[in-house]
């Protein structure tokens, strides 16, 4: 009679356990499809003068801001959290000059150009499309303007989407079959110790 209550005994828990992987399966996966990291969106962009005492030359940076603060509805005008442009032998980046105000302009969600300027050089958006944004730059009282290639990088996680954070969780039937078996195990040292 002790021997069936012990089977019976070890295949109930052993029941429990692999219900309850079952329902922090589900549950972990509810979580990680409800949840949407926020992402930052970066672009990176070359720019090529076509007019003025620099013309031919090229210069480059690039810029980041997080999605989190697009709406997608209508004009936006969305604070960059990362900004790096090279000019004239100057490093230009956010830290250093937080004097440049500068910005993505958005309309409905499309991205139309940065908006930052000083007393050397301007990146003007479009109004309808990325196309129509262009850069301007006064040298000595001499004018000038350039044209921009912008190049999205794929979105990345803020705070790098490391995954390394996340822990698996075994199949249910793994802990089920694991379970029987141990129970068959532990089973047969009690018979064996009899």
């Amino acid at each position: 009679m002790t021997n069936k209550l012990q089977k019976l005994g070890i295949f109930a828990a052993t029941l429990a356990l692999g219900c309850s992987v079952i329902n922090v399966n589900k549950a972990q996966a509810q979580f990680h499809s409800d949840v949407q990291e926020p992402t930052t969106t970066t672009y990176d962009f070359d720019l090529t003068i076509d007019a003025g005492p620099l013309l031919d030359q090229t210069f480059d940076g690039s810029f980041s801001y997080k999605d989190s603060k697009v709406t997608g509805v209508g004009e936006e005008y969305i604070e960059l959290d990362d900004f790096e442009f090279d000019f004239l032998a100057t490093k230009y980046t956010s830290e250093t000059h937080d004097d440049l105000f500068a910005e993505v302009l958005l309309f409905d969600g499309e991205f139309l150009g940065l908006s930052l300027a000083n007393d050397t050089f301007s990146f003007n958006p479009g109004f309808f499309e990325l196309e129509e944004s262009f850069f301007s730059y006064n040298i000595g009282d001499v004018e000038g303007t350039g044209e921009f290639n912008y190049a999205r990088r794929p979105p990345v996680p803020i705070g790098g989407g490391d995954d390394d954070n996340l822990k698996s969780t075994p199949e249910p039937n793994t802990i089920i079959g694991l379970g029987i078996l141990g129970s068959s195990l532990l089973l047969k040292k009690v018979k064996s110790k009899k």
